[in-house]
């Protein structure tokens, strides 16, 4: 139920005019005894608040460990949406490869373990989106 909604949600852009087929969607879903207006919107609002949106019309949404550009989701292997995520809390600030190997994995991982990953995401999405400073670690360019 929650991927189909979210994606739903995503591909419209949030349009408030889909709003309300949100709503009906979600309740659709929810066991009789359980389905309300109030949850509906309640976790509408939860999934909305899930998103870092950006540039590019790239959007990454936290709860469903999801990338989307212009409403499509990113085919993305779980590893490399992990290692976006990380860098997308952290827009424009570089992270060494040991914060990013802690926080994706959290134990040290080889480097090219890393290296490989990040060159799959930009071969996917283009290799402007991760920036890579020299000897240090990557940067997202959002």
């Amino acid at each position: 139920m929650v991927v189909e909604v979210t994606r739903f949600l995503v591909e419209h852009q949030y349009d408030e005019n889909f709003i309300e087929e949100a709503i009906t969607k979600i309740i659709a879903y929810m066991p009789k005894e359980h389905a309300n207006r109030d949850f509906a919107i309640g976790f509408l609002h939860v999934i909305r608040n899930e998103d870092i949106d950006l540039e590019d019309g790239y959007k990454v949404n936290l709860l469903l460990h999801a990338v989307f550009k212009d409403g499509k989701p990113v085919d993305l292997t779980p590893y490399e949406v992990r290692i976006f995520e990380v860098l997308a809390k952290a827009p424009d600030h570089m992270l060494t490869i040991e914060e990013i190997s802690d926080k994706v994995w959290h134990y040290k991982q080889d480097v090219s373990n890393i290296r490989v990953n990040v060159n799959n995401i930009r071969r996917k999405m283009g290799k402007h989106i991760i920036e890579n400073v020299k000897g240090k670690g990557y940067r997202l360019n959002a």
